[in-house]
C-alpha cells in the first residue's frame, strides 16, 4: 500500500461541503465524488452513475483529476481507471471479482465507495467533507436540488456511514453535517495533521504504482 497512513479527503456532494475552506485541502490526496469538481479540484474524481457522464461529460473534458469509473458505467472505458467492488464481512476492498453491490439491500453511494477506495489504498485518516445524509433548506446537494434523489438515497447514505464507522471508525474524521460522526472543524483537523502536500503529477505516479491485481484497480485497455 503505497499510500499507507497518507491522509485522504473525501469530497461528498452534501450541502455542508461549501461551509468548509476548501483551500485548506489543496495539494492533499483527495477523492472527489460525482459533481464535487464544481466546488474544487481533487486528486481523483470517482463516479458510478451513468447520469453524471451523460450530463457533465463536456465539463469533465480536460480536467486535471484522475477519473475513476465503476466497471460497466457509461464512458468507463474512456476514463483513467476502472474499478469493481466486493463487500466482505468485516472487510471492504476493491477487487476485480464480480460485483457484490448491495450488502444491505440499499445502494452503496459513491461517497461510501470513495472511503472504501481510500482505505483500500491504506490512507489514514480519511476526512469526510460534504457527507451529510441530510438536506438543507430543500437542497439535496451543495449545488442545489438533484432530481434523482429519493428516499433510498438517504437510507443508503446513512447505512454507508454506519458501516464506515463500524469497520473503519478509528481512521475517520468527519467535517460533515451528518448525525453518525461528531463533526470537527476542518481547519483544526488540518492544523493537527500538518499533512504532506504534493503536485497532481506526483499523486498520479503514486496511484499508478498501486495498479495491480492485488490492489484491484484496473486500467482500460
Amino acid at each position: 500500500m503505497h499510500l499507507r497512513d497518507v491522509p485522504a479527503v473525501i469530497l461528498g456532494n452534501g450541502p455542508s461541503l461549501l461551509s468548509n475552506d476548501l483551500e485548506l485541502i489543496s495539494g492533499l490526496f483527495s477523492i472527489g465524488i460525482n459533481r464535487s469538481f464544481r466546488a474544487c479540484e481533487s486528486t481523483v474524481l470517482l463516479y458510478q452513475d451513468s447520469v453524471l457522464i451523460n450530463q457533465c461529460g463536456e465539463e469533465l473534458q480536460g480536467r486535471p483529476e484522475i477519473i475513476m469509473a465503476l466497471e460497466g458505467t457509461t464512458g468507463a472505458e474512456k476514463q483513467d481507471y476502472v474499478f469493481s467492488v466486493e463487500f466482505q464481512e468485516h472487510e471492504w476492498k476493491l477487487s476485480k471479482d464480480p460485483l457484490k453491490y448491495y450488502p444491505h439491500g440499499v445502494p452503496l453511494l459513491s461517497a461510501t465507495l470513495g472511503v472504501m477506495m481510500a482505505r483500500t489504498l491504506g490512507c489514514s485518516p480519511v476526512i469526510l467533507l460534504g457527507m451529510d445524509c441530510c438536506y438543507e433548506k430543500g437542497n439535496t446537494n451543495f449545488y442545489g436540488k438533484n432530481k434523482h434523489h429519493n428516499k433510498q438515497t438517504l437510507v443508503g447514505c446513512v447505512q454507508g456511514l454506519i458501516d464506515i464507522k463500524k469497520y473503519h471508525g478509528e481512521h475517520i474524521i468527519s467535517c460533515s453535517g451528518n448525525t453518525i460522526f461528531t463533526r470537527e472543524k476542518l481547519e483544526d483537523v488540518i492544523a493537527g495533521l500538518s499533512p504532506v502536500r504534493k503536485a497532481q503529477q506526483e499523486w498520479r505516479a503514486l496511484l499508478r504504482e498501486q495498479v495491480n491485481p492485488e490492489g484491484g484497480l484496473t486500467r482500460p485497455n
